[in-house]
């Protein structure tokens, strides 16, 4: 673990003492957390879904994993070596202000495949058709839905399982 990556536990016990009508859900939320670092640690990514107001926080919560977020994370001196051999005009003022992220992305930005998709195919599977084309082995799926009835977000939830079986690839 990084020098400047807080515990897992200690992030989780700040958590629950700013919100401690969350503690019925520690065991689920630590094991979210769990899964999700399996994921990142694995080199696979994350991505995200949802309509309205929860299309908004998917892109919010991709905009700050592909960032530092809470952490500062600077790129590492080999991979700032490597791009300066295949770029020289980078400067250190350049790589400095590079962070590096975690792979996350929200289906729910995708304007030209959400319109084209709901117009040509069929509205209720446009997140499925996401998963489909961006997901692969080891990849998760983060589906934010307040009445937990949304078609497309089930639908990309139902595709995400089954294309996850090693036969189906």
């Amino acid at each position: 673990m990084e020098q400047n990556t807080p515990r897992p536990e200690a992030s989780l016990a700040a958590l629950l003492a700013r919100y401690p009508k969350l503690e019925p859900c520690a065991g689920e939320i630590e094991n979210a957390a769990s899964l999700l670092a399996g994921v990142f640690a694995a080199g696979n990514k994350l991505l995200l879904c949802g309509n309205g107001g929860s299309a908004a926080d998917c892109d919010h919560i991709t905009g700050e994993l592909m960032k530092g977020f809470l952490l500062e994370r600077p790129l590492p001196d080999d991979l700032r070596a490597a791009m300066r051999r295949r770029c020289p005009a980078l400067t250190a003022q350049d790589l400095d202000s590079l962070q590096r992220g975690l792979p996350a992305v929200s289906l729910c930005g995708m304007t030209a495949l959400s319109t084209a998709f709901s117009n040509d195919a069929a509205p209720e599977y446009v997140f499925a058709q996401g998963v489909l084309a961006l997901g692969g082995p080891g990849d998760a799926l983060l589906c934010i839905s307040t009445s937990g009835n949304s078609e497309n977000v089930v639908q990309a939830a139902k595709t995400a399982r089954d294309s996850a079986s090693p036969s189906s690839r």
